[in-house]
């Protein structure tokens, strides 16, 4: 598999996928997205898909949505 399919970036203008809808659309099993999803998780030290965009635009590796307010961070964060 290409690195650059590994992840399906999220648009702001959309809901959110499931495994089989992400599957579907770019020819993988439900299986296959979700063993890439646990991958990436594990890369970023996130726990789901929300925590992985978040620590990616953290880490600079996405940019913010246009128009969408930054995640609120906890004293834990």
């Amino acid at each position: 598999m290409h690195e650059e399919s590994r992840i399906a970036i999220p648009r702001a203008d959309q809901p959110p996928l499931t495994s089989k809808e992400i599957g579907d659309r770019m020819f993988l099993s439900r299986h296959t997205v979700k063993t890439q999803a646990i991958s990436i998780y594990g890369k970023l030290g996130a726990s789901s898909r929300s925590d992985a965009v978040q620590r990616a635009i953290d880490l600079g590796l996405l940019e913010p949505f246009p128009g969408l307010a930054p995640a609120r961070r906890t004293a834990t964060d």
